[in-house]
């Protein structure tokens, strides 16, 4: 089930990851990111931040410290919120930057009916697979890509204005897609009664 947004007014979600593959932060890319959160909020009503198992320490702390003194600032920490709540994450957020690291976070964010932006480090090269499946959420219009290096405030904005959110559910899309590419496992099948005799 797609998560309803909620009533009040909503914050930009911002999914945080961490060292993956070939995707490289650097303590610039993390300051990048940092200063982004900083900077005047996307919407009026603020962020609200996930981290994961994979980001820094030192980078869920400052993320921590800065939610402690901005209220503008929800931050749902993994080590202690544990697994499972970016329900409520994508509930209360209009749109969604997620850093490139993790098609599963991207995924979810879009499935979430949610505008979403991935945000790029200056060391970011997918496998091609990865890189086929990013340019078919961008070709379809579902996903921008924005580098940290020029992710002010305006610019995710201006990002977030170029995306069409995914407007049907995904796990019906798939079921479609399936039932194309292999009819038979949809083909109604007549069940012959047991032999009673």
């Amino acid at each position: 089930t797609l998560p309803e947004a909620t009533l009040t007014p909503q914050k930009t979600g911002l999914l945080i990851g961490g060292d993956s593959g070939t995707v490289r932060y650097t303590l610039t890319d993390w300051d990048q990111l940092l200063a982004l959160i900083t900077a005047t909020p996307v919407t009026s009503a603020g962020w609200i931040i996930a981290n994961s198992r994979r980001t820094p320490e030192s980078v869920s702390n400052r993320i921590a410290a800065l939610a402690n003194r901005c209220p503008q600032i929800t931050f749902m920490d993994v080590r202690t919120a544990g697994p499972g709540t970016l329900a409520s994450l994508f509930a209360a957020s209009s749109a969604i930057a997620v850093t490139v690291d993790s098609s599963s976070m991207i995924s979810e964010a879009i499935w979430a009916q949610r505008p979403t932006v991935a945000l790029t480090p200056a060391l970011a090269l997918l496998p091609p697979m990865e890189q086929g499946y990013r340019a078919y959420l961008a070709q379809n219009g579902w996903l921008v890509t924005l580098p940290l290096a020029t992710a002010t405030a305006a610019a995710l904005r201006d990002a977030l204005r170029n995306v069409t959110p995914i407007t049907t559910n995904p796990l019906d899309d798939l079921a479609s897609l399936i039932a194309a590419r292999v009819p038979q496992l949809f083909a109604e099948r007549t069940v012959e009664p047991p032999n009673t005799l």
